[in-house]
């Protein structure tokens, strides 16, 4: 699902500009510019693709067996 995101903490993180958006916390017009952009590619059918990209970067970056292996990496002796 792709994702409009504040700046704040983590969230970036979670979100490349091709699997959704960002924007600065607490600036309300910059966040209607994104809801905008978002509307405009689900109008345009865009949206799907970039949903795909935001599946990608989930398992690329937060997939369980993934962070497992990094742990396990780190308390290996």
């Amino acid at each position: 699902m792709p994702s409009i995101v504040s700046d704040a903490g983590a969230l970036p993180e979670t979100v490349s500009s091709a699997s959704g958006w960002i924007f600065h916390a607490g600036d309300t017009l910059e966040l209607g510019h994104r809801l905008e952009a978002a509307f405009a590619e689900w109008k345009s059918v865009g949206l799907e693709r970039r949903g795909q990209y935001a599946r990608e970067l989930m398992v690329e970056r937060f997939d369980l067996s993934a962070l497992v292996r990094l742990v396990i990496d780190c308390t290996d002796v």
